[in-house]
């Protein structure tokens, strides 16, 4: 059937375009603890009536089991109006089944001016440009098409292929196909279509999001005395920071932690000259399949509080250490899984180069699949770059790429009925 499916996207490459340029028009950014996903779901869901394929849209909350799973977190995440959206190809029976699954919230634009129009979906020298073109609606218009063209080719599958869009997996949420699971779409591979750059990613890194807080004592004392600027007792702090960089560099072997904030007072004309009352560092750094979270929480808080034993002023001021978002665990796939194997063998006969397969540097929602429900699952989707940047894009030509691969690993995965 490979023949047939070339030849079905060819003529349906302006379709399967058409359908990520409307996604990208449509404004789903994600506002923690809230989300816009709303308009974009209530389209998807339209694009599957459309379709004649049967369609599911629920509220995470609203599922019996959702806080009860193991991959779900609680960090007061609202998801009014922010459904899950699940279509469903129903097999003849005796097949294995498949999920593809995608996000379809974004980081907001920030405050980088754009050349392109993010909103816009602009198409200039091969790529199309828009916030979440490449994270991820690219490879979301692809997995969606993949299936309607399934349908229009009028194949019958023995097992079941399963299509779920997702909110709110920015910020480390996740909680989306968390619930997806626990409503009982539960199959025996999933591809997650986030952007690869065309690789098989077999695996991904978590990651951790720290801060330290040190102390001061605002004012300025102007007779002399102990400094109370927690600017001045800074530097312990960043040196035990490079203790954990360099010990977390012998397990990852790149590097992986980096200060991502820093601050004290504000640079504003209004503002007090004053001592700062705060200082405030974030750190944030990836954690690899393997690793026990808190024994590498741990590590990070001995580091820093190893460091800033040299310094009298943390004896009355200790550094305060906490936690934000999700810890998302890094999660694998074996390389001899069925899912991986196959997958691999229909990229390299479609692009007629071997396939690369890698560990993926992002985080994403892999996890809840390998690691909490049992699903082997990978990541495959098309190139592009600015995710989470101004100027955002995916490259045009995999759209229909993506969507023919897909469609060839359901077909062999589920078998013809």
């Amino acid at each position: 059937m490979r023949q047939d499916i070339r030849t079905i996207i060819e003529k349906n490459r302006t379709r399967i375009i058409d359908l990520a340029r409307d996604l990208v028009k449509i404004n789903s950014e994600n506002h923690p603890p809230t989300g816009n996903e709303g308009e974009i779901q209530s389209y998807i869901a339209g694009f599957w009536a459309k379709h004649d394929i049967e369609c599911d849209s629920f509220i995470p909350t609203d599922v019996p089991g959702f806080t009860s799973h193991p991959a779900y977190y609680d960090d007061g995440r609202n998801y009014e109006n922010r459904p899950v959206v699940v279509a469903k190809l129903p097999g003849a029976g005796g097949g294995k089944s498949l999920i593809f699954s995608g996000h379809i919230d974004t980081v907001p634009l920030g405050n980088v001016e754009w050349k392109h129009d993010p909103y816009s979906a602009e198409i200039e020298d091969g790529k199309l440009y828009g916030r979440g073109a490449f994270d991820m609606k690219g490879g979301v218009a692809a997995m969606m098409m993949a299936a309607v063209l399934l349908r229009e080719m009028g194949v019958r599958l023995k097992g079941d292929l399963i299509v779920e869009t997702t909110p709110d997996e920015e910020f480390a949420g996740s909680n989306g196909p968390v619930a997806a699971r626990a409503r009982g779409y539960m199959a025996d591979a999933a591809i997650i279509t986030e952007p690869t750059g065309l690789t098989v990613v077999t695996g991904q890194r978590g990651f951790r999001l720290a801060q330290i807080a040190i102390a001061g004592k605002t004012g300025i004392d102007i007779y002399g005395g102990q400094s109370g600027n927690p600017v001045e007792h800074l530097t312990p702090v960043l040196q035990g920071i490079e203790t954990f960089r360099k010990a977390r560099l012998r397990v990852t072997k790149d590097d992986t932690v980096m200060i991502t904030k820093l601050a004290a007072n504000e640079f504003r004309a209004d503002e007090l000259l004053t001592v700062p009352p705060e200082c405030r560092i974030e750190v944030y750094w990836q954690l690899e399949p393997e690793d026990d979270l808190a024994e590498v929480d741990a590590e990070f808080e001995a580091a820093i509080k190893n460091a800033c034993a040299v310094d009298p002023y943390f004896v009355a001021n200790p550094v305060e250490i906490s936690y934000h978002l999700r810890p998302m665990p890094g999660s694998r796939v074996s390389h001899e899984a069925e899912i991986v194997k196959e997958t691999v063998a229909v990229v390299e006969s479609i692009t007629g180069k071997p396939a690369q397969i890698i560990t993926a540097f992002a985080p994403c929602d892999m996890f809840v699949f390998n690691r909490c429900s049992g699903i082997p699952a990978l990541v495959f989707g098309p190139r592009g770059d600015g995710a989470h940047a101004p100027d955002e894009y995916v490259v045009v030509e995999d759209l229909a790429l993506c969507a023919e691969i897909y469609m060839n690993v359901a077909i062999n995965w589920l078998q013809v009925a």
